[in-house]
């Protein structure tokens, strides 16, 4: 919102002073926003985590004090886990501290 609002006003300044390098500052701000924006949806798109579909099981743990959640991939989904982790070994349960 404050983005667009900053650009608005720097669209209009450049026009008033004949499209100057205020014109050439309004450019620059909307492709960097847009560009930023794309680059967060892409890394929150990766998927390094889990998906419902390849949890068998999520059980909470507490051994001798220390307490944590642990999660359970179905045995058929280790490999694509493993890939997506970019690991050598696949691990059979992920702890969640």
């Amino acid at each position: 919102m404050t983005v667009g609002l900053v650009w608005c006003i720097l669209f209009v300044l450049a026009l008033i002073q004949g499209a100057s390098l205020t014109l050439f500052i309004t450019l620059i701000f909307p492709v960097t926003f847009i560009g930023y924006a794309i680059y967060l949806s892409r890394k929150r798109n990766e998927g390094k985590g889990f998906y419902w579909g390849e949890i068998e099981d999520i059980k909470y743990s507490n051994v001798r004090g220390m307490k944590s959640t642990v999660i359970y991939p179905h045995y058929t989904n280790h490999e694509k886990i493993r890939i997506r982790r970019r690991k050598s070994l696949p691990t059979p349960a992920h702890s969640i501290d």
